[in-house]
Order: C-alpha cells, then structure tokens, then sequence
C-alpha cells in the first residue's frame, strides 16, 4: 500500500494448517513482512517513491467511493470531497516500480487441497484478489490461483473489473472457495481470479501475489462480504476480531482475537461512524505538546503508509511545527519538510486518549545529500475533508479491528 528502515520479504509459501474452528488458539498469528524504499541506503528521502505512494493512496480511496455508490444507490458520505483533484493528480504520474514494497504481506490459502499465496492485508479495500489461471499478463512471476484444481472451488459466472486511479486494473471472474487464514477456515469467500493484471501488479512492481482486502462488504467490487466477515457470518471464529502490529520487529496479524503480549496498558475503542472504510473521528493532532487541530473524520488504513488529511488541516499543523516548510515542487504537492535536527513531538488524540507517533517514523530522511531539510510523513491532499491514518502512525500502536461492535481499539506497543 517508506520509511528508512528496511523490511526483508520473504517469499517463502508455508503450507497452512487445515483446522476445525474449535482447534483453533483465539488470536491466531500470520507474521508479516514489509520491504520499503522511502529512503535509499544512502538513508535520503526516495522523493519519486514517497509521491506516488500518496497518488496511490488517494486513488485507491476514491475507487472505493465508486464501488460503494454501486453497491448502495448513494454517494458515499466522503465523496466528492476533492475527488476531482484525487483523479488529476493521479493522472499526472504514471504508477512505477516499488509499489508492491510498500505492502504489509502475509500468507493465506485458498482451495481443496490448500494453494498456498502471499497477500497484502490491506483494511482500506475489500475484495480478495489473486491472478487466475487465464492470467497471461503481467501475472508470470507470482503464484497462480487454479479453481480447477480446487474440489472447494465454484464459478460464480460475475466478472469484475477492479481499476484504481492511479491506472493499477485487475480483471477476471469471481469465485467461491474456501480460504484458510491463520488455521481458520472461510468456507464460501469470493476469490477474484484474474486474467489481467496491469503493469502495477506485476511481480517486479508488486511482491505479493495478490491482495486481502479487510474493510465492510459496501466497498466490495464483488458485492460480497470480505474473507473476514465471511468467517464471522459461518461462526468460524470465537472472537469477531483481527489485529495489527505493523512494527520493525514481530509484526503480526491476529485473526479472531489479540495478541496481549504485544501492547500495554488498556485499549482505547472508538465507534465506526460509517460502515464500509474503518472511518473513526480523529480527536486531534498534537505538535510538541499542542493540540493543532481537532474533530476530523478519519479513516484507518493498513495500506497506506503515510498520514494524510485535508490540505487546509495540513498547513495548519506544520504551521505549528518550528522550521517546517512545504517541500520544493519537484517533491510534489502537499509535502513538507522539517529540520532534520529538529523532528517535534507529534500525536494523535483519538478516543480521548493520546498517542505518539514514532519520530523515526515521522521523518522519512534528508531531501537531498546534507540537506538539514528532511521529508514529513504527514501529507496534504487539496480539498479532501477527511484523514487517512496510515502506518506511519499505526506502526506507534497495536490496532484492533471489532467487526462486530463495529469500533478499532488503539493501545502502546509493549
């Protein structure tokens, strides 16, 4: 879905246990990986990678807006808001390489026997998306996805087409199949088999084999519940919960519970506003000890890496942030820098409770060889009227997903 720390992927395909829910741990672990280049080994600001990550980001957002307005008969509640500027800018940059390590990746499988595939855990989408075996382009270099070879697996005769703004497209067929996730079973999840992928999903620009999208059933481009809620409505899992350390070390998703040992203190809960994205209210965005900014709508997104709100809110923080400055225009709009000597204390109040953000996270390195200006993770979008909370924010706190009170929990890390 950047940082200067380096995330070795592994591409190793471990065959998953097959078990009945009732032999299963609550808060099965999958381990996680994550390779970025945000900064090269040199430690500067990978100023190409850092802009069409947030072209990416913002895109994927509104695609999401259009296939609610599908699914529902209505607009989103968030759309409109700076979409037209969303669809430009992505426009204006073609889609390179990279885009795949960038990515939270783990391993899932899907049929009857077990196919084994790595996937990107992404919370802002909602489909399950993996290359069929028609797939001619693009697709040579991941692991193919066979129905066919699947006695689980059944065509559901719905082809699909999933296009973002940043011109990253998938097309293909719907299938029902049996995905095993961390030892649990999803019996009839929609699996989507491409017989495209565009240039964006190739091997050398995206490292997973495909995507696991973990939002509600209103963004589905499939018009079906994501693989988690699947497990959910089949009574698969004891806890209708999963979870997130997105970290330098031990990161994890916990499918049907929590990990406990990996945060302190209690977590914080904040209600879902609107079910389809894990839209929350963002409290306030605190700098050196300052509330800057309060009352946002934001949403939590496990494939975004940066934080990025509306520009007007944007500006408004950095004005708070001593030698912060927008970034040259060769970096691209709405980013900033400050001194690289000087990197504030910024926070996120959310549930009433306050949590900091790493400041290794929040400077992404110098812009330029013994620049003392380094890049800002916090990004504005022109006219956007919401906030994503992407991980270099969720990378400071273990993140709770309760699909069934509808709500995201925040706690420190241990």
């Amino acid at each position: 879905m950047f940082v200067s720390v380096t995330f070795v992927f592994s591409a190793i395909h471990f065959l998953l246990a097959v078990a009945s829910p009732v032999e299963v741990p609550r808060g099965t672990k999958i381990a996680l990986n994550k390779r970025t280049s945000f900064a090269g080994p040199d430690g500067v600001a990978d100023l190409d990678a850092i802009q069409k990550h947030f072209i990416r980001s913002t895109a994927k957002i509104q695609a999401g807006f259009m296939a609610y307005e599908r699914n529902t008969g209505t607009a989103h509640p968030l759309a409109g808001v700076g979409s037209a500027d969303m669809i430009r800018r992505a426009a204006d940059i073609a889609l390179a390489e990279d885009m795949g390590g960038q990515m939270w990746q783990g391993a899932i499988a899907v049929g009857t026997p077990p196919q084994n595939f790595s996937v990107d855990f992404d919370t802002g989408s909602s489909d399950l998306l993996l290359p069929g075996p028609l797939c001619t382009t693009n697709c040579e270099g991941h692991h193919f996805y066979h129905p066919e070879k699947s006695k689980s697996g059944r065509d559901l005769y719905h082809p699909f087409s999933l296009t973002y703004g940043d011109g990253t497209s998938a097309t293909g067929s719907v299938y029902s199949d049996t995905v095993h996730i961390g030892g649990f079973k999803a019996i009839n999840a929609s699996v989507g088999a491409a017989e495209t992928y565009s240039e964006g999903f190739a091997p050398w620009n995206f490292f997973p084999d495909g995507l696991m999208g973990m939002a509600f059933r209103s963004l589905s481009v499939y018009d079906d519940d994501p693989v988690f809620q699947t497990l959910a409505r089949e009574d698969q899992v004891q806890d209708q919960v999963f979870a997130f350390k997105l970290g330098d070390h031990g990161a994890e998703l916990s499918i049907g519970g929590v990990n406990n040992d990996l945060y302190k203190g209690d977590l914080t809960y904040t209600p879902v506003t609107h079910q389809s994205y894990w839209q929350v209210n963002l409290d306030g965005a605190s700098v050196n000890g300052n509330k800057t900014l309060g009352n946002m709508t934001a949403i939590v997104d496990t494939g975004t890496t940066f934080v990025i709100g509306d520009a007007d809110d944007v500006t408004k923080f950095f004005e708070s942030v001593p030698g912060a400055k927008l970034a040259p225009n060769s970096a691209g709009h709405g980013l900033y820098t400050v001194p690289c000597n000087a990197t504030p204390d910024v926070s996120l109040t959310i549930g009433e409770t306050t949590f900091n953000m790493s400041k290794e996270l929040f400077n992404l390195g110098p812009i330029s060889h013994g620049s003392p200006e380094c890049m800002a993770s916090v990004v504005g979008q022109k006219s956007q009227g919401f906030w994503i909370i992407g991980d270099t924010f969720l990378r400071s706190v273990y993140t709770v997903f309760d699909v069934k009170n509808a709500r995201v929990g925040f706690a420190s890390l241990a």
